[in-house]
């Protein structure tokens, strides 16, 4: 069985990974101005979700309030 810490690392690796490559399929698709508007919100938009996402899913396991510590949250959610 997965952890849950172990889960919410794998997630933000995941969610690294599609910004990769939304960023490059983008790049190769697109002109070069919408190509700087389209990743701009598109980046915002899946980052901002993820963050929130992760965050709800943090702090509803109780794990942040039972030893990790914020700098360790806020690594998951940057990373």
């Amino acid at each position: 069985m997965i952890s849950c810490p172990n889960f919410i690392f794998k997630l933000g690796i995941y969610i690294s990974l599609l910004d990769f490559v939304l960023f490059f399929g983008a790049f190769f698709l697109l002109d070069e101005f919408f190509t700087v508007v389209f990743l701009g919100a598109l980046f915002f938009a899946v980052d901002f979700f993820a963050a929130v996402f992760l965050a709800v899913l943090f702090f509803a396991t109780g794990f942040f309030l039972s030893g990790f510590s914020l700098v360790s949250f806020f690594a998951i959610i940057l990373f």
